[in-house]
């Protein structure tokens, strides 16, 4: 067992300049991390958020607005979707009947959630029920369900084999909701808010119910 405030590795600096610089992280265990391609971004706003797509595939979203599709390999830029008119805020893939979408949220003065067919990058749906920053989406892993969260202070689950139409709203924490999580064996929602709360709900697949909440 490692003591507490051991070290655990080392980072190190090569190279002249912050272009030539090369920072590899190498862990006691023997695990090394060095960099591979940079990819850059062709907008001059911050990056908010990012996910991977897959084949090699990266999407990142910025206070722009816009999500850029990039090669992670190469760098090549693959996709700029246009689809908000405010900072992206999260990222997230999702399925439904079959195939893989990009779902992005954004922030207040849009507040919506789009998806984006990974095949072609058109739009495929454009979900607008939220009436703040989108922080959190998810998918419920029934090929049909997705969730989201928002600084709105509710919880929403959409049915996307009916273009997003929402199934119910969650009132669930007393402030804005920072993140929405599913555990391992896909039968509990966990939300968290800014108010320092944890809420657990059971997923009945068809409805919601509060089980437990708890303060950290």
């Amino acid at each position: 067992m490692k003591r507490p405030n051991q070290l655990l590795g080392e980072v190190k600096v090569t190279g002249v300049g912050p272009e030539q610089q090369n920072i590899s992280l190498e862990w006691a265990e023997g695990l090394t991390l060095v960099p591979g391609q940079s990819v850059k971004s062709v907008s001059d706003d911050t990056i908010l958020c990012a996910v991977e797509v897959g084949r090699g595939q990266i999407a990142v979203g910025g206070k722009d607005g816009v999500v850029n599709v990039y090669d992670s390999s190469s760098g090549q830029k693959l996709a700029n979707l246009r689809g908000h008119k405010a900072s992206i805020c999260k990222l997230a893939m999702v399925s439904n009947n079959g195939k893989k979408y990009l779902a992005s949220g954004s922030d207040h003065g849009c507040s919506s959630i789009v998806l984006w067919d990974t095949s072609s990058w058109n739009m495929r749906m454009k979900i607008e029920y939220h009436k703040a920053a989108v922080t959190a989406i998810l998918d419920l892993g029934d090929n049909r369900s997705l969730v989201s969260g928002s600084y709105d202070k509710t919880i929403n689950v959409y049915n996307l084999n009916s273009e997003g139409k929402m199934l119910f709203n969650l009132p669930v924490n007393r402030t804005s909701v920072t993140a929405v999580l599913m555990n391992c064996s896909g039968n509990k929602l966990v939300t968290c808010g800014l108010d320092d709360s944890v809420c657990v709900y059971q997923i009945m697949r068809g409805g919601g119910r509060q089980v437990e909440t708890m303060f950290l």
